[in-house]
């Protein structure tokens, strides 16, 4: 293998672990994620010493008595889907309360991190019709989730449906761009995340329009948006990847390996 493609492997690769388009988490998410990833060793070391079902039986008590230190509810999700009984997790959402989106929507997130992203949906649905209904906040979850299983028009339908205040226009527009690169309608992706980068400049944004112009062979324009976003956003991670991208896709691969190098190093610190 010679040093060019072994980079372009290289790049290829960090890309697929960076493009996760629906579910691209901000610093609150991620520090969330590090108290997930706590919970789990906890719950695996319950299991390990008093069994599933005691472990099962002891979250479903905190979560009547609402006494738990970390949410009974993202635990019971966590523990159903280690112990691969995602169809087990609806059987909360007569628990729930109303008020606890935010705890529903990381449920359904554990769900389709797991792999589950029909019992997510399905979860959050049914969470929906008990609340009668549907907040911006679970319909641009249950749009993410559609976007990543390929049920590109569902999603495109809910998202232009679903009413949002001016500062969630922005994240519509960013999920009908993805939704509409699903469909390979690459105008009109182009168009949605162009405006959602009018509505709020974000890293993310600047990536995703830079990637879609590199999906359309527009290489001066992509060099312009990401060259623009890195210097705007000079620690954005995904930034310099969709230039490690841009620099193998001309054949710069000395540029190329830097600007990996740069992605993974920002990356890092995170």
């Amino acid at each position: 293998m010679t040093f060019r493609s072994a980079v372009a492997r290289l790049i290829l690769r960090a890309a697929a672990w960076a493009l996760m388009p629906a579910f691209a988490l901000g610093q609150p998410e991620r520090i969330h994620d590090a108290k997930l990833q706590t919970e789990l060793g906890r719950l695996r070391a319950l299991v390990q010493t008093q069994g599933f079902e005691k472990t099962e039986q002891e979250l479903w008590q905190s979560l009547r008595k609402k006494t738990a230190d970390f949410s009974a509810i993202e635990s019971l999700g966590l523990l159903y889907v280690e112990s691969k009984k995602p169809e087990q997790v609806a059987s909360m959402i007569p628990q729930i309360p109303l008020r606890e989106e935010d705890r529903v929507a990381r449920v359904a997130r554990i769900l389709a991190n797991g792999g589950y992203l029909e019992q997510a949906n399905q979860f959050l649905l049914a969470f929906v019709r008990r609340s009668q209904a549907e907040s911006w906040k679970l319909t641009d979850v249950r749009a993410a989730l559609l976007i990543e299983s390929g049920r590109h028009e569902e999603a495109i339908q809910i998202l232009t449906a679903a009413s949002s205040t001016p500062e969630q226009e922005a994240m519509r527009s960013y999920r009908l761009a993805l939704a509409n690169q699903g469909l390979q309608r690459w105008v009109e992706a182009l168009s949605h995340i162009r405006q959602a980068r009018v509505l709020r400049p974000d890293p993310l944004f600047s990536y995703t329009e830079g990637l879609l112009l590199l999906a359309m062979d527009r290489l001066p324009e992509a060099e312009q948006v990401l060259s623009e976003g890195r210097k705007r956003f000079p620690s954005s991670a995904q930034l310099c990847l969709g230039q490690a991208r841009l620099s193998s896709r001309v054949g710069d691969f000395y540029k190329a390996e830097g600007a990996l190098k740069k992605a993974i190093e920002l990356y890092t610190r995170t």
